[in-house]
């Protein structure tokens, strides 16, 4: 999910917190939406602010969820006041890309006592997009014991390793694994029978 310039169109106090505003930001195309924030940015009506949304992850690897302070909704944070029109993507360079290498993408690998985060994240971006509850099936997964890293098959029937945070490369490798992922099958079958 990006990082979107939008424009104030409400600003209050919150009223269950000193230090905390109540916004309601809007951009061209985007449904409004409603932002608490601390007071180390105070915007006005008319400001423009870059706004994270719901399913962000910054660079820093913290996730934009939705949220609860002090009772009131929060449907994603403002990072700071920008000059740039409001509509305008900010993603590149402030937080983490969705697509990488070679039709790959990072999966968050999640726990099974924790699919109930699944539906709730899934429900909340429906609902931010205007759209119906989605259908979420879950597929289990395979850990490999005593690492950090996963296999991708894509749909054209190519590999990517991943780790827990990021996709693999030979590059940036975890203990040779994606170099071991990325080798033809038949070297890989050989080089393990010969151990």
């Amino acid at each position: 999910m990006p990082i979107i310039a939008m424009q104030a169109k409400e600003a209050a106090r919150h009223p269950n917190a000193d230090t905390l505003r109540v916004y309601r930001f809007e951009a061209p195309g985007l449904p409004s939406l409603q932002i608490v924030a601390n007071e180390d940015h105070v915007y006005k009506i008319g400001d423009v602010a870059a706004v994270a949304l719901v399913g962000t992850t910054m660079l820093d690897g913290l996730k934009i969820k939705r949220a609860k302070l002090r009772g009131v909704e929060s449907l994603g944070m403002a990072t700071g006041p920008t000059d740039a029109a409001p509509g305008t993507d900010l993603s590149e360079g402030n937080c983490q890309p969705e697509v990488a290498l070679d039709g790959g993408r990072l999966v968050k690998w999640t726990s099974i006592e924790l699919l109930h985060n699944i539906r709730r994240d899934a429900l909340a971006k429906a609902e931010l997009a205007g759209l119906p509850p989605p259908k979420v099936t879950y597929r289990a997964k395979v850990k490999l014991h005593g690492t950090n890293c996963g296999v991708q098959v894509l749909p054209d029937g190519g590999v990517v390793a991943q780790g827990r945070n990021m996709l693999l490369t030979e590059d940036a490798d975890n203990m040779g694994f994606a170099a071991w992922v990325t080798r033809p099958c038949s070297r890989r079958l050989h080089s393990q029978s010969a151990t």
